[in-house]
């Protein structure tokens, strides 16, 4: 009788503990999940500067080409041009010289299989949709305000800033400041951008489906995974909009992204480069407007390609900031994709006479999340 008793007793005790332990666990990681403190939340003692490279005589790098059979594609004989007009690029821009490994090409699906679920799962937070017409004034001043913090991050005067994006802005006019500025290439992207969900790709799908391969955000943060290339080209169209600093070359695109350099782990160099070939080899009307140009021969193709991968290895290799309407210089911003106003205006003398402190080593400060 007695041992029953206690039985009892530990049983009403005990219990109820175990159950009140559970709640409190589970209040506390929903207390967690309210307030975004996990291993990937975006704070600003996570983020450390990407050290300068010390280059190594030739720099090797890693090639990857990685396909989206849904586009027109490179053949490997442009592969391997444009890697040759790169090399000749590097080598007169930079004063380096660069080999490149290049490793077989890969599907689009097996590159994104490396994204960190827990960091894509993050990231797509700072994704924007302008699709939801209910917040639309919400998403408007998401959208500025994601361009003014960019744009506070470049460290360029305001005024090459403002005489670098107004020409090509959807409503011309006389811009006075940042704020109207940062108003205008708002209205900019967001019109530009809704071309892209009303295209059709060659499979006669949407050219933005339901896959996340169009989205910047997560190309920022391949190198978070097991990414063993410094340099991946694609066909894949890299169009999107985020909160998470607009570039102000991108917004006038319409959320179009020719080029990025970002981190990767797994890089003797700290980073990679990716470059989109995707609105040079395609043809469309909002291309041509564009580019100015409505179709490009072979010789310009790999020109163009080759040049906007030399401009980000400008970036990945010295850190280099971009000179906004520096136009003899490579680091410039391809305006709109005026392509072949760009190149044929590129003039090494020039551009060192400018003496410009975006062109200093470590002109710009990129960082990456150890915690990721």
């Amino acid at each position: 009788m007695k041992n029953h008793q206690k039985e009892v007793v530990y049983s009403s005790i005990i219990i109820p503990s175990i159950t009140l332990s559970v709640i409190l666990v589970i209040v506390f990681l929903s207390w967690l999940f309210f307030h975004n403190i996990s291993p990937y939340q975006d704070k600003p003692e996570h983020w450390l500067p990407i050290s300068l490279p010390e280059l190594q005589n030739p720099v090797v790098l890693r090639v990857v080409y990685v396909e989206n059979s849904r586009f027109k594609s490179l053949t490997e004989d442009q592969l391997k041009k444009i890697l040759d007009k790169t090399s000749e690029l590097v080598s007169e821009f930079f004063s380096v010289e660069v080999v490149f490994d290049y490793k077989k090409k890969t599907s689009i699906q097996s590159l994104f299989d490396n994204l960190p679920l827990d960091v894509k799962k993050y990231q797509s937070q700072k994704i924007v949709s302008i699709e939801d017409e209910q917040s639309g004034i919400e998403t408007f001043n998401k959208i500025r305000n994601s361009i003014a913090q960019q744009i506070k991050h470049e460290n360029n005067s305001e005024q090459s800033i403002i005489d670098y994006a107004t020409p090509y802005l959807i409503d011309y006019k006389k811009i006075n400041n940042i704020e109207e500025l940062t108003t205008e290439l708002t209205k900019t992207i967001m019109q530009r951008y809704q071309y892209w969900t009303e295209q059709l790709a060659n499979d006669g799908k949407p050219v933005l489906d339901a896959s996340p391969f169009n989205q910047w955000i997560y190309w920022d943060s391949l190198g978070y995974g097991d990414l063993p290339y410094e340099i991946v080209i694609t066909n894949q169209l890299v169009a999107s909009i985020e909160d998470n600093g607009m570039p102000v070359h991108t917004c006038l695109r319409g959320g179009i992204t020719g080029g990025n350099m970002t981190f990767n782990k797994h890089s003797e160099l700290g980073g990679f480069v990716f470059v989109s070939a995707f609105q040079i080899i395609n043809d469309n009307k909002l291309m041509s407007y564009l580019r100015e140009d409505e179709t490009y021969t072979q010789q310009q193709t790999i020109n163009y390609i080759a040049a906007t991968l030399t401009h980000e290895l400008g970036h990945l290799l010295f850190h280099y900031a971009h000179p906004f309407n520096a136009q003899s210089c490579i680091m410039n911003p391809t305006p709109l994709l005026h392509y072949r106003q760009w190149f044929d205006q590129l003039d090494v003398k020039k551009c060192q006479q400018l003496n410009s402190p975006m062109l200093k080593p470590g002109a710009v400060t990129l960082k990456y999340n150890v915690k990721w």
